[in-house]
């Protein structure tokens, strides 16, 4: 039927057959008149669509893999699907494809594309940001001074703590130190023993 340009009648043909039994020159021909028959009646009307479920935005992480999930769909059939520059097997175009692909990420902002192309060849992108930190964060104390005596039951306690990811609690002698942002200054007075 296909090679006869009844291209309705090929999709009924091979998508029953598909059903019955996977065949890899069953799918192919039954892309191939799918789209044949939208470029004939002139289905397609826009690009396919993306949406990303997981992992939400922002996205902070101290792993050395994101796993990508969401759903891609357009108004004839989905094609193809390519997260992260890594393919994702797709057998038959469908209406509405879910994916779920384990990205490698490295230190600092990743980006992290999803580009989606329909059987008509109109493609759309989207992206997915993925920040990794596994590294701490810094600590300095300036005062007091290592090595200088002191005198008496209080001292002094003065530093600096920094995360380029963001500072979430800091605990100073069992005392919250209020964080908010990527830097604190902190001074604060401590009772010793």
């Amino acid at each position: 039927y296909y090679n006869q340009g009844q291209f309705e009648k090929a999709v009924d043909e091979l998508s029953t057959s598909l059903a019955l039994v996977k065949s890899a020159k069953a799918e192919l021909y039954l892309n191939r008149a799918r789209n044949a028959l939208i470029q004939k009646q002139k289905l397609d009307q826009r690009p396919p669509a993306i949406r990303i479920d997981s992992p939400g935005q922002p996205f902070l992480c101290s792993g050395f893999s994101a796993t990508i999930r969401g759903v891609a769909s357009d108004d004839t059939f989905v094609q193809q699907i390519m997260v992260g520059g890594k393919a994702v097997g797709i057998d038959v175009s469908e209406r509405e494809i879910p994916f779920s692909v384990d990205v490698p990420v490295v230190p600092g902002k990743n980006r992290i594309s999803v580009m989606v192309s329909d059987i008509s060849g109109k493609t759309a992108e989207a992206f997915v940001e993925v920040n990794v930190d596994r590294t701490g964060p810094i600590l300095r104390i300036d005062r007091p001074v290592e090595g200088v005596p002191h005198s008496g039951a209080r001292i002094s306690v003065e530093g600096y703590a920094f995360d380029d990811s963001g500072l979430v609690e800091m605990v100073l002698n069992g005392r919250e130190i209020p964080c908010d942002g990527r830097e604190v200054r902190f001074k604060e007075d401590v009772n010793i023993s």
